[in-house]
């Protein structure tokens, strides 16, 4: 940015950015993004209740900035030190205080240590705000956020959510302000739709879109409904633990779909099965998500469609599940 005045006042803002008008150094357009709802909602939330924000040089990319100039005594951005943020978060919440650390999918790939060793195994109640989970447009391979769900299931008593909504990631937040032990709250970068509902026909399959996919196979299911088939639809809010009202729910199908927007090994659909092998119960379960490939780059749209999980392909793919015994 050397030579730009924009850019050498505000570095970091300029680290990472789209088409922008030169003489202003505002971009082109805005792109509504569920980071921005999240950063609105800390700023708001600061007002009423004692927690501090963490990042590591990503106040602007997350939408912190606002809480940031609000509350500066409690806010702190560590620099590019990921791995510390998580161990300074579990400091602070070692002394009562609750603590909220926002951080990319693609850049918690570097605290695994420090959530299992500093947070985890202490129980702290530490949030941790994973931005940019799930396909990531135009960073390529390096920043999609398609692994988080796989490791991080591997953690003992953590909680992992993934709204599907703006509703449902508002009740969320709240009830993380509360929360007593370890929780993550994943979020796509793109705007979360305002709502999704179930979908109830008393049908002999069920399809569970997980958080950022809930809104694409929900269009799927009323497509397919009103072609004459009869499919059930829930939305799917949290990948750990399972809710045992979901399981029992599951008993009642001859046949699941799952859909999620991360890898398939380890994933949200793997959780599913597990929990049914452990219930007891053996319905035939088709995962749909991403494949043991890395991302390359695009936008989410032009992958979603390459990877057969844009709407029209898990139609397809739904249908030919449906007909096949």
């Amino acid at each position: 940015g050397k030579g730009y005045a924009f850019a050498e006042k505000h570095p970091e803002k300029y680290h990472s950015i789209g088409p922008f008008k030169i003489e202003t150094g505002q971009p082109l357009r805005e792109q509504p993004s569920t980071g921005t709802f999240v950063g609105k909602f800390l700023e708001q939330a600061g007002e009423k209740h004692d927690f501090c924000v963490i990042t590591a040089a990503m106040e602007y990319g997350l939408g912190f900035d606002g809480f940031a100039k609000k509350f500066p005594s409690r806010f702190f951005d560590v620099g590019i030190a990921e791995s510390h943020s998580m161990i300074f978060a579990a400091g602070i919440a070692k002394t009562g205080k609750k603590v909220f650390v926002g951080i990319y999918s693609t850049f918690l790939q570097r605290t695994y240590d420090q959530i299992f060793h500093d947070i985890c195994l202490q129980k702290l109640p530490v949030v941790i705000l994973v931005d940019r989970a799930g396909i990531v447009s135009g960073d390529g391979p390096t920043h999609q956020g398609i692994y988080d769900i796989a490791f991080l299931r591997t953690i003992p008593i953590i909680t992992i959510f993934c709204p599907y909504s703006l509703t449902d990631l508002e009740e969320t937040l709240v009830n993380c302000l509360h929360y007593k032990t370890p929780a993550v709250i994943r979020y796509p970068r793109h705007l979360l739709p305002q709502n999704v509902q179930e979908i109830k026909n008393n049908g002999t399959l069920l399809c569970l879109g997980l958080g950022s996919m809930a809104d694409i196979v929900y269009d799927a299911c009323i497509k397919l409904n009103q072609q004459g088939y009869n499919i059930d639809f829930i939305p799917v809010n949290r990948v750990k633990p399972v809710e045992e009202d979901l399981i029992d729910t599951l008993s009642h199908y001859r046949k699941i779909v799952t859909c999620e927007e991360g890898i398939l090994t380890g994933g949200f659909g793997s959780g599913i099965i597990e929990r049914c092998n452990e219930k007891g119960i053996s319905p035939k379960i088709l995962r749909l998500g991403i494949p043991d490939t890395f991302i390359e780059t695009g936008s989410r749209e032009e992958i979603l469609k390459e990877l057969k999980l844009d709407q029209e392909q898990i139609t397809e793919r739904i249908t030919h599940f449906y007909e096949t015994d």
